[in-house]
């Protein structure tokens, strides 16, 4: 089997116009150094190395936001990205029309959460608007034991991210179609949360008051991104003052305990 180097950008540029095997795809997820951005001066270096990995993975990314984005254009002519999503899924924010390197935290970023949550064998992560399951098969190389569960309002991309779980036959790592504003939906205990920018921003107040619920009978740790920063820090003191938060460059560790 070849063996590939991990060293340079342009390394995962050659390896993404390879025409690999399943193996060769297998062992490359085994790498400690996959995941990893070698030329991370930039930010968009960072984002041209997810792009390079989604590719050698299989995803499909660009063609399914492609269809999406015409499906929305179609229904709402003068629409944008702001009102797309809006139209689509029910008055949810989902996204449709954002460019996919603006729409789906980085791979490089997902490793930095990994390493400051530290997860056990046995432990669950939940990911609430999960795009693409990218960090599932983060965290299944960092712990293979460790359980995710993504949820996803957009059904397109749901699918396209279970077909590649099935495909690596990541076991414990499932992606669900579900809109997180439902009245029906009640958000299960796990350990850490990953929370960006999905949904309204009182749809994500609720989240957070589920959240609140749910750590004063189980110690969790959240990730907060984007705007989410912000509404932690602002508004929930529980999570953002008691224990002294981690922040980074573009997300925020927080913790109940």
């Amino acid at each position: 089997m070849k063996a590939f180097s991990l060293k340079h950008l342009s390394d995962f540029r050659s390896i993404a116009e390879s025409i690999l095997t399943d193996a060769e795809r297998e062992e490359l997820l085994k790498n400690i150094h996959f995941f990893y951005a070698p030329d991370s001066a930039s930010y968009q270096s960072i984002q041209d190395h997810s792009e390079y990995v989604d590719t050698i993975l299989g995803f499909h990314i660009n063609e399914i936001e492609l269809n999406l984005k015409s499906t929305a254009q179609i229904l709402q002519p003068d629409g944008n990205v702001s009102t797309w999503g809006r139209q689509m899924h029910e008055g949810s924010q989902s996204w449709v029309g954002l460019n996919p390197r603006q729409l789906l935290t980085p791979y490089h970023e997902l490793l930095e959460m990994c390493r400051l949550l530290n997860p056990k064998a046995g432990t669950t992560l939940i990911d609430l608007g999960a795009g693409y399951a990218r960090m599932a098969f983060v965290l299944n190389q960092y712990e293979p034991l460790a359980k995710f569960i993504g949820y996803e309002i957009v059904e397109e991309r749901v699918t396209e991210s279970n077909r590649l779980l099935k495909h690596y036959e990541l076991s414990d790592s499932v992606m669900i179609a579900q809109d997180l504003s439902s009245k029906s939906f009640s958000l299960p205990v796990a350990d850490f949360y990953l929370l960006y920018d999905y949904g309204n921003v009182e749809h994500i107040k609720s989240t957070l008051n589920d959240l609140k619920n749910i750590a004063f009978k189980h110690p969790i740790k959240v990730i907060g991104r984007g705007r989410m920063r912000g509404l932690i820090d602002n508004d929930h003191a529980w999570l953002s003052q008691v224990f002294e938060p981690i922040h980074c460059e573009t997300f925020s560790l927080y913790s109940s305990f």
